[in-house]
């Protein structure tokens, strides 16, 4: 009889090994950027200064930059956008695109950049078109076209590959814009892909900070800071990279080379700041080419409106995991507190974390209680300006941590 309860006992854990590593296999990965083609006439949108002055050229490219993971079980789609936030009409666009790929809708994870000199017109709320522009068919076409294409294209690259991750510290790359000297993100985190050979396949890149270097008139079409990133990292390995941004609510960009010269020329000298930490990061990863992606996906209930310019009953969170990564994404602009709050969790798996902001949906600013009650002194409104467009009430951040957590912790295991 005992020799029987061992062979079972052995048996059991042979199946729940197998099950643990069923889906793990020889990874493939493929990348791709391309450019979106922003139609004439149409406004920036982030500046409520220029909510309604056309772009008169483009400075530089905006666009769609994606990574698509096959693990032998599914595909998933990392993609950063550069473009204030990503709309529900944005996505659902996307998802129909891509469907002949075989990427589920919960696999996929697309992100703005948050450049304030990328296309609006892409909302069709009402309240929505008085900031960022009124609805234009064409303008979410050559968005959305150009995100499919990116993930298209990338889906249609895959080959074995191998992926690895790591964090570092940069300094001065941002500044906290709500409390002078106050709490900052200065943790980057990176992701090497390389193929099977050895050689760059792609590297994303997750930093918190406004794409907000780049200001005022005349109104040129650029992705600001994300831009130095993109033209550092493919000039030196000639492959896309991935710009994804944190938890920027409360944080604008900095100037750690103390970068002179205009606007531009500041918003370059920060982007390529960030690439080469990036790089140096990414220098001390050991990629590996068997993993299990990993996703949790929730269509989150959401709590009443505050003020009725986003009347949604839910929106959604996800996380993801693959090797030594885990991915938070949230759909909205959280303050610094919650993304290092939630990346503090992150790390207790072993893991190194990305906090992955303006994913997949677009909520506003999501403060921690304390921060939407802030009393700023007499003639300051309460809370700040974040707090104007904090539209899911004092408790929200509060939810939107424990959620993140939540899902992160389903798929670290």
């Amino acid at each position: 009889m005992k020799r029987v309860i061992r062979i079972m006992l052995v048996a059991l854990v042979v199946t729940l090994l197998f099950a643990a590593f069923a889906n793990a296999g020889p990874l493939r990965a493929g990348a791709a950027a391309v450019d979106i083609k922003v139609p004439a006439g149409a406004i920036t949108c982030g500046y409520g200064d220029r909510a309604h002055s056309p772009h008169v050229g483009v400075h530089d490219p905006v666009g769609a930059h994606a990574l698509v993971l096959d693990d032998g079980a599914a595909k998933t789609a990392i993609v950063g956008v550069d473009i204030l936030g990503i709309g529900p009409e944005v996505r659902a666009a996307v998802v129909t695109g891509i469907a002949k790929t075989g990427i589920a809708s919960d696999h996929l994870l697309v992100a703005a950049t948050h450049t304030h000199s990328g296309p609006g017109h892409l909302y069709r709320v009402p309240a929505l078109e008085m900031f960022f522009g009124k609805f234009r068919q064409d303008v979410l076409d050559a968005v959305t076209s150009a995100i499919t294409e990116a993930i298209v294209t990338a889906d249609s690259r895959l080959q074995p590959a191998a992926i690895g991750a790591a964090e570092g510290t940069i300094k001065n790359a941002s500044h906290n814009r709500r409390h002078d000297g106050g709490m900052v993100d200065e943790m980057m985190s990176v992701m090497r892909v390389d193929t099977a050979a050895g050689k760059p396949l792609a590297v994303v890149v997750n930093f918190a900070a406004h794409a907000t270097v780049v200001s005022g008139e005349p109104v040129y079409i650029t992705a600001d800071y994300p831009r130095g990133v993109y033209d550092a990292i493919e000039s030196k390995l000639g492959v896309p990279a991935i710009f994804l941004n944190g938890a920027q609510g409360d944080q604008s960009p900095g100037n750690p080379t103390n970068a002179t010269g205009d606007q531009y020329a500041r918003a370059k000298a920060l982007g390529e700041a960030l690439a080469a930490k990036a790089m140096e990061i990414r220098d001390g990863i050991k990629p590996v080419p068997e993993v299990t992606v990993k996703t949790a996906y929730e269509d989150v209930a959401l709590p009443a409106p505050t003020m009725p310019l986003m009347p949604k009953p839910s929106a959604p969170y996800m996380s993801m995991a693959f090797d030594n990564a885990l991915l938070a994404a949230v759909p909205g602009e959280c303050i610094s507190e919650i993304g290092r709050a939630v990346k503090a969790e992150l790390r207790k798996s072993g893991k190194t974390p990305f906090f992955i902001g303006l994913a997949n949906d677009q909520l506003g600013y999501i403060l921690t209680e304390a921060e939407y009650n802030y009393d700023f002194g007499p003639g300051q409104s309460k809370g700040g300006y974040e707090r104007t467009i904090s539209l899911f009430g004092p408790k929200f951040g509060d939810l939107t941590q424990s959620k993140l957590v939540e899902l992160a912790r389903k798929v670290s295991g």
